[in-house]
């Protein structure tokens, strides 16, 4: 079961500048929630960033059995779906072709098209 151990080191780093994870209550909510995804889950276990995905549900639930079936219903999305990131990337190119033609041109030059780089990007603004 050394599984459910590693959760905690993204866990504490998550939103540590919010006042609201100074209670370690809100962090051990967060580690029990990723610990029974990763037991319920064995398959997709728990990927570093987790953490940062489940953050606005244990903020908005109470309870860790709704915040726990959100975060589920996300992460089956993700896992399921990979074309609704890619939908998100795709639609974050067509922006940057209409507002910005210069950092545009450049990325095409480098064969920087799929935006992979900006995944991390779009999970902040998730947060």
């Amino acid at each position: 079961m050394g599984f459910l151990l590693f959760p905690v080191v993204d866990v504490v780093r998550t939103g540590s500048h919010l006042e609201v994870y100074k209670e370690t209550r809100n962090l051990a909510r967060m580690s029990d929630i990723l610990a029974v995804h990763a037991w319920v889950d064995p398959a997709t276990g728990y990927c570093q960033g987790m953490s940062g995905l489940l953050s606005p549900f244990v903020l908005l639930f109470e309870n860790n059995v709704d915040a726990f079936w959100c975060f589920e219903r996300l992460i089956r999305r993700l896992v399921e779906g990979p074309s609704q990131v890619m939908k998100q990337l795709q639609a974050l190119w067509h922006i940057l072709e209409l507002t910005d033609g210069e950092i545009f041109a450049h990325l095409s030059n480098i064969g920087a098209e799929s935006l992979h780089f900006a995944f991390p990007m779009l999970l902040v603004l998730f947060q």
